[in-house]
C-alpha cells in the first residue's frame, strides 16, 4: 500500500512537490510561531523561578520590571536592616534602558542594573560567570558585569576588556553564562554596575527603582505581609505577583500567536485535502490507477489515508529541516528543540489524517461505482465488438446471397431460358402448326423463369438505376397480384452506390411482398424522394395493419423475419428503417439513407 501510494505521488511529482513545499512553509511558520510562544513562556517561567523566597518593594503601579518608578533611597533604608531578611542577598535596585528594544514586546534591548556591589546574587541567583567574576565586590567604581546577550551585543568576548556605555569607558569584570535554556532578558541582556555609578548616568543620585529583599527559605509570604503593613503606600511583589504580571503580558500575544498557529495548521490541512480531492477525481476518470485497489472499502480508505499521510509527512520533514538553517540565519536558535520537533511531528501526522478524511470518504463512495461502470463499459464494448463481428458476418452473408442470386439469374437466363427458346423453335420447324399446347406450356415456363430471374436480380437495376428498376418491378407486381401500385418520385433523380440501390430495392420488394401476403390492400403507394441530405423510400398501404412492438427483436419472435431483414439491411448501409402501423389503419415502411 505504501509503495502504491508512493508511485501515485511520483506519477504527479510536480504537484506533489509543490504541495510538499506548501506544507513545509506551513510547518516552518508553525515552528517559528510555536517556538516564539514556547520561548516566551520558558523565559517568564525562568524569571518567576528566580523570585523564589524574594520580595520586591516598589512604588504602586510600577509593574515588573519597575523601569519607570523612582523611590527615594532613604525612604526605604530601614527595610534593609530588618532581621527577617537575608542581608547579603538584599539590595536597592536602579533599572535603566541602555539600548532600545528591537522587539515591541520587550522593554529594553540592553538593561542597566545598579545595585550594591557584592549583592549581585539577589538578582541573578546562582548564574555563574563564564569569564571573570560574577560579583563587583572590590572590582572598582567603573566595573560592570555583562550578561551573555549584552556581551554579544557590545562585541565583548572576555573579562578585562572595556566597553563604552552612556559615553563612559567601563571595565568588564565578568561575563555571565546564559541564564537557562531560554533567553532571559532580565539576566542575559543585563549590564550590572555599582548603584552609585548607575544613578550618575541619568543624574538621579539618591533615587532607586525598587528594593529587592530575600527572605529566609519559605518565609517570603510572611515578609510580604509585614512589608505591606509597614509600607502601605508602596507595592510589594512576591513570586506569585511576578507570575501574574508576566503571565498577563503573554495573554494577548499568546492568543494571537495561538490563532496564527491554528490558522497555519488549518491551511496545511486544507492544502493537502484539496490536492488529495483532485487526485481522487483524476483517478476516477482514468480508472486504471484504481483497478489494483479494488472495491474493498478498507483498502480504498487505507490507500487514500496513506497517500495523504505521505504527502503531509514529506512536507513536514522538509519544513523541519528548513527550520534549522533559518533559525541560525536569523539568530533564533532558541526555536529549535527536540520537544518542539516531536510536537510538530504529531501535528503533521494529525494534519495528514484530517486532510485524508474527506478524500477517503469521497473515494470510498466513488471508486466502487467507477469500477462497476468500467466493468459495464468493458462488457458493452465486448458486446459491441461481437455485434460488429455479427454485422460483418451478416454483410458477407447478404453479399454472398446477392452474388448467388445474380449467378443463378444469369445461369437461368443464359442456359435454361435459352434452351427452352431453342426447343420451342425446334418444335415449330419440325411440325409447324402442331404441338400448339406444348409450345404454350414452354412459353409459360419461359415467362415464369424470366420473372424468377427478375426477382433474383433485376436486370434494370444495374443498367438503368433504382427508379427504372422500381417501375419495372411495380408494373410486373401489379400484373401478377392485381394490386394497383402508384409510384411517386420527388427531387432530382440520381444514381446511388450499388449496394444502396440494391438495399432500397430489396426493402421495396419485401414490403410489397408483405402487402400481397398479409395486408389485403387494394392499392399501394410507393414514394421515392431524393433530397440534399439523403434518399427516402416510403411504401404505404391501407390494409389490415398490425400492432408494432417496441423493439425490433420482438418481430423475429413473432415470425416477422422479413421486417427484421429489412431493418438489418438498412443498418448495413448506414441507413434507418421506421415502421408505422395499427390495426385497421394500414402500414407504412420508411427507409432513409444518406
Amino acid at each position: 500500500m505504501v509503495l502504491f501510494a508512493f508511485r501515485s505521488l511520483w506519477a504527479r511529482k510536480i504537484r506533489s512537490a509543490l504541495t510538499a513545499l506548501g506544507v513545509a512553509t506551513c510547518v516552518l511558520a508553525l515552528t517559528t510561531v510555536d517556538g516564539m510562544l514556547g520561548h516566551m513562556h520558558a523565559e517568564r517561567a525562568q524569571d518567576v523561578a528566580r523570585f523564589s523566597d524574594r520580595v520586591l518593594l516598589q512604588p504602586r503601579g510600577a509593574g515588573y520590571p519597575p523601569f519607570r518608578s523612582m523611590l527615594r533611597q532613604e525612604w526605604v533604608a530601614t527595610v534593609l536592616q530588618r532581621p527577617d531578611i537575608v542581608t547579603d542577598k538584599s539590595t536597592p535596585l536602579l533599572l535603566l534602558v541602555l539600548e532600545p528594544a528591537d522587539n515591541p514586546m520587550d522593554v529594553a534591548g540592553v538593561i542597566g542594573l545598579g545595585l550594591w556591589p557584592g549583592r549581585e546574587q539577589a538578582w541573578i541567583g546562582d548564574v555563574q560567570a563564564i569569564s571573570g567574576r560574577a560579583t563587583l565586590a572590590e572590582a572598582g567604581a567603573n566595573a560592570v558585569i555583562l550578561g551573555a546577550q549584552a556581551a554579544h551585543f557590545y562585541g565583548v568576548s572576555a573579562a578585562g576588556e572595556t566597553v563604552t556605555l552612556a559615553g563612559r569607558e567601563w571595565h568588564v569584570a565578568g561575563i555571565l553564562r546564559k541564564a537557562g535554556p531560554a533567553k532571559l532578558d532580565t539576566v542575559d541582556n543585563l549590564v550590572i554596575m555599582p548603584l552609585a555609578e548607575a544613578q550618575a548616568i541619568p543624574g538621579v543620585e539618591g533615587w532607586v527603582s525598587a528594593v529587592l529583599l530575600t527572605a529566609e527559605r519559605g518565609q517570603a509570604p510572611t515578609l510580604a505581609r509585614s512589608l505591606r503593613e509597614a509600607y502601605s503606600t508602596l507595592e510589594v511583589y512576591t513570586q506569585d505577583d511576578v507570575r501574574r504580571v508576566l503571565t498577563g503580558e503573554l495573554d494577548l500575544p499568546g492568543r494571537f500567536l495561538g490563532m496564527l498557529s491554528w490558522a497555519t495548521f488549518i491551511i496545511a490541512v486544507l492544502l493537502v485535502t484539496n490536492v488529495m480531492s483532485i487526485a481522487v477525481r483524476e483517478r476516477a476518470q482514468e480508472v486504471a490507477p484504481i483497478r489494483p485497489i479494488g472495491e474493498r472499502r478498507w483498502a480504498i480508505l487505507g490507500y487514500t489515508l496513506t497517500e495523504s499521510l505521505m504527502l503531509s509527512l514529506s512536507g513536514g520533514i522538509l519544513g523541519m529541516l528548513a527550520a534549522v538553517p533559518t533559525a541560525y540565519l536569523l539568530g533564533w536558535t532558541w526555536i529549535l528543540a527536540w520537544g518542539e520537533g516531536l510536537r510538530l511531528t504529531g501535528l503533521v501526522l494529525a494534519s495528514g489524517l484530517l486532510a485524508g478524511v474527506y478524500p477517503a470518504y469521497h473515494a470510498v463512495r466513488l471508486y466502487p461505482e467507477v469500477l462497476r461502470y468500467d466493468e459495464l463499459r468493458r462488457q458493452m464494448e465486448e458486446i459491441a465488438a461481437e455485434k460488429r463481428a455479427m454485422d460483418q458476418a451478416y454483410r458477407h452473408l447478404v453479399r454472398g446471397r446477392e452474388e448467388e442470386r445474380e449467378r443463378l439469374a444469369r445461369e437461368l437466363h443464359d442456359q435454361a431460358i435459352q434452351s427452352l427458346v431453342g426447343l420451342k423453335f425446334h418444335l415449330a420447324e419440325q411440325a409447324p402448326g402442331a404441338q400448339t399446347g406444348l409450345q404454350a406450356e414452354i412459353d409459360a415456363v419461359i415467362q415464369t423463369l424470366r420473372s424468377l430471374c427478375a426477382d433474383l436480380r433485376p436486370p434494370a437495376l444495374d443498367r438503368l438505376g433504382l427508379v427504372a428498376a422500381l417501375r419495372s418491378y411495380l408494373d410486373d407486381f401489379s400484373i401478377r397480384t392485381g394490386i394497383r401500385v402508384e409510384l411517386r418520385v420527388e427531387g432530382d433523380e440520381q444514381r446511388l452506390a450499388p449496394e444502396v440501390e440494391l438495399t432500397l430495392f430489396r426493402v421495396a420488394q419485401e414490403a410489397l411482398t408483405n402487402v400481397w401476403k398479409h395486408a389485403q390492400a387494394p392499392k399501394v403507394e410507393v414514394g421515392l424522394r431524393f433530397g440534399e441530405e439523403g434518399v427516402e423510400l416510403i411504401v404505404r398501404d391501407r390494409g389490415r395493419g398490425f400492432v408494432v412492438p417496441e423493439r425490433w427483436g420482438t418481430l423475429a419472435g413473432a415470425g416477422h423475419f422479413g421486417l427484421v431483414g429489412m431493418y438489418e439491411r438498412m443498418a448495413l448501409v448506414g441507413g434507418t428503417l421506421r415502421l408505422a402501423s395499427a390495426p385497421g389503419q394500414g402500414t407504412a415502411v420508411t427507409a432513409w439513407v444518406r
